[in-house]
C-alpha cells in the first residue's frame, strides 16, 4: 500500500506504544502501519512521533478505537486501581 493512500489516526512518541496500538487495531479487523519507524529504532523508541496509519475508509473507526484505549488506560493509572498499563496488558 503507497503511504499516500494511508490516513494518520494517531502521532505517538514512542515506538513500543504505537506498535502495541497497532496490534490492537489488527486484532479489531483494521489493517494498520507504522510510519517513520526507522527513526525511532535510531533514537531508541523516543522520537518526535510514530504514525499510526490506516486505510481511508477505516480512519474514523480506528480514531475512536485508539482514544478508547488510550483514555480507558490513562483513567486506570489516574485512578490509581490498575497495576497494569496498556502496554503491560498486551504482553500477556
Amino acid at each position: 500500500m503507497k503511504p499516500a493512500q494511508l490516513v494518520t489516526v494517531a502521532n505517538l512518541h514512542s515506538l513500543t506504544k504505537a506498535e502495541l496500538l497497532r496490534i490492537y487495531l489488527e486484532q479489531q479487523g483494521i489493517r494498520a502501519f507504522l510510519a517513520d519507524v526507522e527513526s525511532a529504532r535510531v533514537w531508541g523508541g523516543l522520537v518526535e512521533s510514530v504514525k499510526l496509519q490506516v486505510e481511508p475508509e477505516h480512519a474514523e473507526i480506528a480514531r475512536k478505537l485508539v482514544t478508547m484505549r488510550l483514555e480507558a488506560d490513562e483513567r486506570k493509572l489516574a485512578d490509581g486501581e490498575a497495576t497494569e498499563t496498556f502496554e503491560q496488558n498486551e504482553r500477556a
